[in-house]
């Protein structure tokens, strides 16, 4: 209990004097609306990516996985834009003082995307000083940016002139040199539909090959690779960073946190 109420007061503190926390690459905090201290931990953590559900509910963009109790879930705009946005005044325009790293926004809409994106667009409005935008073939940078996975509707974000978000598109239809990273920045798909190793024993040398390439290919399509439902084992997060997979699918935010530490120190000793 004594360390529980530690650890919040040290999260607390630190979010709310804008604390300095060396941004950690490649982490993603999966699901973060679920952890026990939503977006603060994973900020203090310095995690570099946040994964937020989202549900339509009366115009409104309520966080959570299912359509169920939305009347008593916290708004998307509760829960992480507002909080950004008060952080980033903070920190002199960065989530991270100090660092010009952006920080990956992934919301994921539920139900229908159609109605839901416009909705979400309507609300990014407000906070469009603070987002990348993509406009033609030109990229000008904003401390957050959004990547949308889940129901995309992709003819609706493709056709924009101005575009707020990036979408999170899958490896096998979208890790193809046709389509651009600025509109499909990142892709995933589920760790088993290519591995089955699951951190026990020695890497498969035909999964570890499969890894390196598909991890190479994205870097030549300068796209964002990331596996989800992946063991939270430090083996295979060690072998996925040794591929140079980008992101990090992680739901114990403080074992990754220690692990990736050791294993920065690790590569550069």
């Amino acid at each position: 209990m004594i360390l529980r109420q530690a650890l919040f007061l040290f999260i607390w503190c630190n979010i709310k004097v804008g604390f300095s926390q060396v941004p950690l690459p490649g982490a993603h905090a999966h699901n973060d609306y679920m952890n026990k201290h939503p977006l603060t931990e994973a900020l203090a953590l310095g995690f570099t990516s946040i994964e937020v559900d989202v549900c339509l509910y009366k115009n409104t963009l309520r966080v959570s996985h299912y359509p169920v109790f939305l009347s008593f879930k916290h708004t998307l705009e509760e829960l992480y834009l507002e909080p950004l946005a008060q952080r980033i005044e903070q920190n002199g325009g960065r989530v991270y003082a100090g660092y010009d790293v952006p920080l990956v926004l992934m919301i994921d809409l539920k139900g229908d995307g159609n109605k839901s994106y416009p909705v979400l667009r309507e609300l990014l409005k407000s906070y469009k000083h603070l987002l990348t935008i993509y406009r033609n073939d030109s990229v000008f940078p904003g401390p957050i940016q959004i990547n949308i996975s889940g129901h995309v509707p992709i003819h609706l974000i493709g056709n924009e002139v101005e575009r707020w978000v990036t979408v999170d598109g899958s490896v096998r239809k979208d890790l193809h040199p046709d389509i651009s990273p600025l509109l499909v920045q990142r892709v995933s798909s589920p760790y088993c539909h290519f591995f089955k190793w699951r951190g026990v024993g020695k890497q498969p040398p035909d999964e570890k090959k499969l890894m390196d390439s598909l991890a190479h290919l994205a870097q030549i399509q300068q796209k964002q690779l990331r596996f989800y439902a992946a063991s939270n084992n430090k083996k295979v997060w060690k072998a996925l960073l040794d591929a140079g997979v980008y992101w990090i699918n992680v739901d114990d935010l403080q074992k990754f946190y220690h692990f990736r530490l050791k294993y920065t120190s690790q590569k550069n000793n």
